[in-house]
């Protein structure tokens, strides 16, 4: 069932770029240039836009990222995805923090609905914070921003508060995969030297050696 379910989604995501051969998703073309154009007006031309598979990753200048940490997603119905994208973006942009966003509408609204694989489902903008501080701050800020929104619930991630729209995961920002028993390609982030799973589960988990920091807030209360 499993290997019917991959094959069935491996089939549905690579007949996206051509109408009648399957392709790589490196090769997929923007069908409109909404989301390129609101960019170009929100992203400083000293900062990169560069498409990667379905997605624009925008990245401030001389910004190293961690391989892994905190990832705020932000979940909204795709007609929304331009107004959503200018309040989030300029929040990024504010805070010299990288972010990236689905590249059309026609993908956005792939993610909003039923035929997305359910692991990232939603995800319309990922925002990566280069540390757990900078973190605390954003998501606060993004929530604040967005209130009112709404969106497919993110499976894998945690709501923020009562959002309807942000939600956060703990995984890697550069991709890294490891070979299984089964001689499957999984996402893995590497601490001290070993692999641990980076697998989006339909629920949120977090490596062993990482710590809500919003659930140390409420037990530092609570105490």
């Amino acid at each position: 069932m499993k290997f019917w379910r991959m094959q069935q989604e491996m089939v549905f995501m690579h007949s996206m770029v051509h109408p009648e051969f399957f392709g790589s998703l490196r090769y997929y073309q923007p069908r409109d240039k909404v989301i390129l154009e609101t960019l170009k007006d929100l992203v400083p031309s000293t900062w990169s836009i560069q498409k990667t598979n379905i997605w624009y990753h925008c990245r401030p200048p001389r910004v190293a990222l961690p391989p892994h940490g905190w990832k705020i997603h932000v979940s909204v119905h795709w007609p929304e995805i331009r107004s959503v994208l200018e309040k989030t973006g300029r929040i990024c942009v504010g805070n010299q923090t990288a972010f990236k966003v689905a590249v059309d509408l026609f993908v956005s609204r792939l993610l909003c609905s039923k035929l997305w694989p359910r692991p990232g489902a939603g995800k319309l903008i990922t925002i990566y914070p280069s540390d757990e501080s900078r973190f605390i701050e954003l998501i606060d800020e993004v929530y604040r921003a967005t209130q009112g929104f709404q969106g497919p619930y993110i499976l894998s991630d945690r709501r923020y508060k009562d959002s309807r729209s942000v939600y956060y995961r703990y995984g890697g920002f550069a991709q890294q995969y490891a070979i299984n028993v089964y001689g499957e390609k999984e996402p893995v982030i590497l601490f001290q030297g070993e692999n641990f799973s980076d697998k989006r589960t339909p629920y949120f988990k977090l490596p062993p050696w990482v710590t809500d920091p919003f659930e140390k807030v409420s037990s530092e209360m609570a105490g």
